[in-house]
């Protein structure tokens, strides 16, 4: 007996077009994709040190400019991004160039002191301002104040240690591993090395859920806090990020200037430049303190060259007043403030 019925069949799966994934390089295997900054650093860095190492005059701006560049980004961190205006970072670079200085004279090799003092001026040093995390707005900021006038007293009477009032010199004969050279492009090629670094961590952070929380905890510490943002670890990440930059900085530079001394290592112009580099190029922004070094350091070496006898000083403030007066916002602020406007009168 047949049956009439229409056999049936099973439907197959609807078939989906396979999606191309794009394939992975290397940059986007780095954190927020730093790798084009990176490889554009080290382009810059190379072309800087081809074009003014030779001339010594040029290559001591390029290098001044890079360490504060480096010092900036370091204080940006702190100040910047969580609001704790710091106004004693000069320790963190002070103690470090003496520390750097005694162990390369006794018989140390420069490389490998410095990271051992950076790791031990993390810790001492972010030991050192935790009790401050209580307080707000400038009581911590007059807290920080006193702390190079303190290491300044101490560095005069120990003797033994920093040489007293005469300071400390660094070794003269040329010696890789004591880090003294002849020319100037090696402290160029290295102190690029760190200024890129203390920039790529700046916008590490600023990309990065932890550039986020500082935000938060520099708005509303409390506020944060019942948002879930964890503020006192928030503080020590930035803190002890802040004082490495500061102390790999310093380190450095007193390779560069082959002395240190109680009145320089803690001067107050070096707490307070810091601050305004990276508040004239735009405050808690990572490319902000490279800005205002960029700008500032070379017409500040320039005017010093051109109007001698203290009226560069009138002028420089002079330009600072005007910065402030029409760029409330630090460089980039007026800048985005301007493309904005742009875009406005397009539409």
């Amino acid at each position: 007996m047949t049956s009439n019925s229409v056999p049936t069949t099973v439907d197959e799966p609807p078939r989906t077009t396979p999606v191309t994934v794009p394939g992975v390089g290397w940059r986007d295997r780095l954190p927020v994709r730093l790798g084009t900054p990176l490889v554009a650093g080290l382009v810059v860095l190379a072309v800087l040190a081809l074009a003014v190492g030779p001339n010594a005059y040029l290559a001591g701006i390029v290098i001044e400019t890079l360490f504060w560049i480096t010092a900036a980004s370091a204080w940006n961190v702190l100040g910047g991004y969580t609001g704790m205006l710091s106004l004693g970072h000069a320790l963190f670079i002070g103690v470090s160039m003496y520390a750097v200085t005694y162990a390369v004279n006794h018989g140390w090799s420069w490389w490998a002191a410095t990271p051992l003092i950076v790791v031990a001026m993390t810790v001492i040093g972010t030991l050192l301002l935790f009790p401050g995390f209580r307080l707000r707005g400038p009581f911590f900021s007059l807290a920080t104040f006193a702390l190079p006038l303190i290491a300044t007293t101490l560095a005069v009477y120990a003797k033994g240690l920093t040489g007293g009032s005469q300071g400390e010199t660094w070794p003269v004969n040329p010696s890789g591993g004591q880090f003294v050279f002849v020319g100037r492009v090696p402290y160029l090629l290295v102190i690029g090395v760190i200024a890129l670094v203390s920039v790529l961590v700046s916008v590490f952070i600023d990309r990065r859920a932890i550039g986020r929380r500082m935000r938060a905890v520099a708005d509303d510490d409390v506020a944060a806090e019942a948002a879930g943002v964890p503020a006192t670890r928030t503080r020590l990440i930035a803190t002890a990020t802040s004082i490495a930059l500061s102390s790999l900085a310093g380190c450095f530079y007193v390779t560069y200037v082959a002395f240190v001394d109680p009145t320089s290592a803690f001067a107050l112009d070096v707490s307070l430049k810091v601050v305004l580099l990276a508040i004239l190029g735009g405050l808690g922004r990572s490319y902000g303190p490279l800005i205002g070094a960029i700008i500032l350091i070379p017409a500040d070496s320039w005017l010093a060259g051109a109007f001698p006898g203290g009226v560069h000083l009138l002028l420089y403030g002079a330009l600072l007043v005007v910065l402030v007066l029409f760029l409330p916002q630090g460089i980039l602020g007026g800048a985005s403030q301007l493309l904005v406007r742009l875009r406005r009168r397009r539409a």
